[in-house]
């Protein structure tokens, strides 16, 4: 399983980027790939496949969601 999270290099989003990380490895005992982005970007990738992005949903997303996405897939 790969996991990438894509953020804008912003306070906010970096400390969010680096709880989902954190909670994705105690979780699942996978490193995410964290990836500094543009603009207003906030995107998760779980094998490549785009599972979450912030400018679709208009907020960054809640860890225990991501979570369970991954565990049902």
């Amino acid at each position: 399983m790969r996991i990438s999270i894509v953020f804008r290099r912003v306070p906010i989003y970096q400390e969010h980027a680096g709880r989902l990380a954190a909670a994705i490895k105690e979780e699942k005992g996978i490193e995410p790939e964290l990836v500094h982005g543009a603009d207003d970007v906030f995107d998760v990738r779980l094998n490549g496949d785009l599972i979450y992005s912030k400018s679709h949903t208009g907020k960054l997303p809640e860890i225990s969601d991501l979570l369970g996405y991954m565990t049902s897939h």
